[in-house]
């Protein structure tokens, strides 16, 4: 059986002020509006349900029965109904998971703290690495936001671009002007978990460029530490080579002297936490601190 919710508020109605005038009053509805829904109720249960006695309607025992599960009914369809509760990020405890490419750690994770630390003091991150689980874990909530370059995630996460990369030279300051035939003849160090390395390898096999590789490192942590010291080339994304820069004095960058494809760093979330008011704020928060960001990070480049 199959009952329209208005008619249990009108029920209600009716058994709270006692009257058809009073309850239609009480719904703003009109009086044969009312009456017609008592009707329904009638036929519905086969019960009078209110009889009249000295100008108010009484309940009968089966209305009786009746009044505390359609409170309970119409108070649990009310709260489906309800706004979602905001996100207060300055009280919030929130702990948030966030996937990164070893790159987004050194440009966009210090940005991300600081922000946290003023404005959420007690929101605390979590980072973890990107690996071959990560739209599985962030469709189980066990990931709140990936960031970097994550060409294939399933169909199941949605992404909004931040900023476009392209690709620029990282040497020691001594080390001098990158040409072509520099970079073809010189001795480089590479970074085997960037995410855009299947691009850069593209270009250079389109250049007939095959790099003397010297040295291969995990991650991007350690690279400046490397060319500050020894006359290598790195060939990376020009926003994390300008951070790394600006960490280390003595390093510098140089256009890529042949054409590359370069990518979008991009946020990205799974469907079921579109609207989750934790997660938007997390994303809006991303969104303020790096959408555009591309365009400020060309300074210093020869």
């Amino acid at each position: 059986m199959t009952i329209d919710v208005h008619l249990l508020t009108s029920f209600l109605a009716l058994y709270d002020q006692g009257t058809v005038t009073a309850a239609a009053h009480s719904l703003g509805l009109q009086q044969p509006t009312l009456s017609l829904h008592l009707r329904s109720l009638r036929e519905i249960f086969d019960d009078p349900l209110f009889v009249r006695h000295g100008g108010k309607m009484l309940p009968t025992p089966r209305a009786q029965a009746m009044v505390a599960p359609c409170r309970d009914i119409v108070e649990r369809l009310a709260q489906l109904s309800d706004p979602a509760p905001g996100f207060n990020a300055g009280q919030s405890v929130r702990r948030f998971r966030i996937a990164m490419t070893d790159a987004s750690q050194v440009t966009l994770l210090p940005a991300i703290l600081s922000h946290v630390a003023v404005h959420a003091k007690n929101v605390s991150i979590l980072v973890e690495l990107l690996d071959r689980d990560l739209a599985s874990r962030m469709a189980a909530g066990r990931i709140d936001l990936a960031l970097g370059y994550i060409p294939d995630l399933d169909a199941g996460c949605r992404q909004k671009a931040l900023y476009s990369q392209t690709w620029v030279c990282l040497t020691n300051s001594a080390f001098g002007a990158v040409d072509l035939d520099r970079y073809r003849y010189s001795d480089h160090v590479t970074v085997a978990s960037g995410t855009g390395t299947h691009l850069l390898e593209s270009a250079l096999s389109d250049a007939h460029i095959e790099r003397r590789i010297k040295l291969t490192l995990p991650g991007f942590l350690g690279l400046a530490a490397i060319i500050a010291k020894e006359n290598y080339i790195a060939t990376v994304p020009r926003h994390t080579a300008n951070t790394l820069a600006q960490i280390y004095t003595g390093l510098k960058l140089w256009e890529l002297p042949f054409p590359s494809q370069g990518f979008r760093v991009c946020q990205y979330w799974h469907t079921r936490f579109d609207r989750d008011p934790p997660n938007l704020w997390l994303r809006n928060l991303c969104s303020d601190l790096f959408a555009g960001a591309g365009s400020r990070f060309d300074e210093g480049v020869a």
